[in-house]
């Protein structure tokens, strides 16, 4: 886990690089999730006719990724304020902005037999990177995944 910025996030550049973003009320945690697996769905068949092609296997990993991202916000943080998705010619990043200023906190070890507590693995296990940094508001958490 990092704390700096990925490539692919917002504030750095890249060739063909494609920048989304939802906004949620204060508060958001129910509907919030399937609102943004629905956005994030939408984007990445949006995708396939803007020269940014991502196979379905990929697709599905990013909807996965944003789902466990939101439902950590909503479980742990309020709620997010925020999602972002960035495509670019190599991966994509799904970022969650949230209000609390607290970091995520993976449960170690992963044991498959917990009822909780694997959001974060899964994210660990599909991504390429994840971290999170600070804002003025809170946190942001990021994961950055490749188009394969």
């Amino acid at each position: 886990m990092s704390t700096a910025r990925p490539e692919g996030q917002p504030g750095t550049t890249r060739r063909h690089r494609r920048h989304h973003e939802l906004t949620f009320p204060p508060g958001a945690t129910g509907s919030c999730i399937s609102t943004g697996r629905d956005f994030v769905a939408h984007i990445l068949e949006g995708a396939q006719g803007a020269h940014l092609p991502l196979d379905q296997a990929a697709a599905d990993d990013a909807a996965l990724v944003a789902v466990e991202l939101l439902a950590n916000a909503a479980d742990h943080a309020g709620g997010p304020r925020e999602l972002d998705v960035d495509l670019t010619d190599t991966d994509l990043t799904i970022a969650v902005a949230d209000a609390s200023p607290f970091p995520p906190r993976p449960v170690f070890p992963h044991r498959a037999d917990r009822i909780r507590g694997h959001g974060l693995h899964i994210v660990d296990q599909l991504s390429l990177s994840w971290g999170h940094f600070p804002t003025a508001t809170g946190k942001t958490v990021w994961a950055r995944l490749p188009r394969r």
